[in-house]
């Protein structure tokens, strides 16, 4: 047996007979978010996002390129900030640093697997999580490590899917690493 019930301020709520506070769905909500579903769809999903300004004619390359970007801006922007500085004594910076330019087996594992522990990166002591981006796929991941690695003053090698994906399948590692056995997880297998 189902009751409606009309919230003036939540709009109509469906109520079932057994009372539980948990068994409300506010229909007005789901609506709403339907709406500005279609609205995002309409003006072109991730393209409204800058997602797909690319010229039909790019190279895989500048592809590969933006797709980093578009996943620095989504995934490491918030902490790393847009200039790769981070924020002193929060969030370490990304330029220049052997964390970044150093192994790429290492980066891809603390990607991956995110870190916690005391670290210092130019001589400035972070004791923050890094948190996972497993859910990433090897290509995005590859990008936005080459893009990390090539920007903000860098110029160190670009990372590959083959290396994302060699290291993830031989990845043993349960949980966040800790800063200190982290710095000691180096090389691609089968490299």
């Amino acid at each position: 047996m189902r009751a409606t019930l009309t919230v003036p301020s939540r709009g109509t709520q469906t109520r079932n007979a057994v009372g539980s506070p948990d068994s409300y769905s506010d229909h007005s909500m789901f609506r709403l978010l339907s709406a500005f579903t279609l609205l995002f769809l309409a003006m072109g999903g991730l393209a409204a996002c800058g997602g797909d300004d690319l010229p039909a004619d790019a190279t895989p390359e500048q592809r590969f390129a933006a797709l980093g970007a578009r996943t620095y801006t989504s995934n490491c922007q918030t902490c790393h900030q847009a200039d790769g500085l981070g924020r002193e004594g929060v969030y370490p910076p990304l330029a220049g640093t052997e964390w970044v330019t150093g192994d790429e087996g290492r980066l891809i594992r603390l990607l991956l697997n995110g870190m916690r522990g005391p670290i210092t990166v130019a001589g400035v002591e972070y004791n923050n999580i890094m948190t996972p981006h497993g859910q990433l796929n090897d290509d995005q991941i590859a990008a936005v490590l080459t893009h990390v690695r090539s920007s903000f003053g860098n110029a160190s090698s670009a990372v590959t899917p083959d290396d994302v994906a060699a290291v993830r399948a031989a990845n043993t590692q349960r949980g966040i690493w800790q800063a200190a056995d982290l710095e000691t997880a180096t090389g691609i297998p089968g490299n």
